[in-house]
């Protein structure tokens, strides 16, 4: 005769459990979830100086770097791409100090999400 083994399921615990996993899911933004870079049109930075600061900082192709260029120049902001989160403020700093340093008001900005 084959042993036979009996489970005890306490329906309040499991419930409790599940909770309190649901709740801090929920709650707690995970550390790998990508956050969308934002490139914001302004009147000043010229195209070409947006285009070679989304090439050399973000490592966007020309053509990647040239689309988002145009459509912040029209509709006035432009995903960029996804990062951690960490990446994508270090990547925006870096680029913020070489505009400025430039003198150009450059303005890109981050968001929890996927890009667009």
């Amino acid at each position: 005769m084959a042993p036979s083994v009996l489970f005890f399921r306490d329906a309040r615990s499991a419930a409790d459990l599940r909770d309190t996993t649901d709740a801090r899911a929920t709650d707690q933004p995970r550390r790998d979830e990508p956050w969308r870079v934002l490139l914001h049109n302004d009147d000043y930075t010229p195209a070409e100086y947006v285009v070679k600061i989304l090439r050399e900082v973000f490592r966007l192709g020309l053509f990647k770097a040239t689309t988002a260029m145009l459509r912040a120049h029209i509709a006035g902001i432009a995903p960029v791409g996804s990062f951690p989160k960490d990446e994508a403020h270090r990547l925006i700093a870096i680029a913020h100090d070489r505009a400025r340093s430039d003198g150009w008001p450059l303005r890109l900005s981050a968001e929890p999400g996927e890009s667009g």
